[in-house]
């Protein structure tokens, strides 16, 4: 219901999103990011809500872009730094 209410939706329902056929924004470009909990799409660490399937990302782990592992929020980037 809070989604429903948000300014997100209000953006979906007047047609204001991005399109996955052409979306440069499910790519992320960062070294950490949010795994979604719901669909398992990574996501910028930023975003506040999974693109793919529209699911809250307030409680969404932390992973290395690049080979998934979980990164913990004092990190900067994967323990893997120079393979990754």
């Amino acid at each position: 219901m809070e989604w429903a209410k948000s300014e997100q939706y209000q953006h979906i329902l007047q047609g204001n999103y991005v399109q996955a056929s052409s979306s440069p924004a499910l790519v992320v470009t960062e070294k950490v990011a949010r795994a979604c909990p719901n669909c398992g799409h990574l996501a910028s660490s930023t975003a506040p809500f999974c693109l793919a399937c529209g699911n809250s990302l307030e409680n969404a782990r932390l992973v290395c872009a690049n080979c998934h592992i979980k990164v913990f929020s004092t990190w900067q980037t994967c323990r893997d730094v120079g393979v990754c």
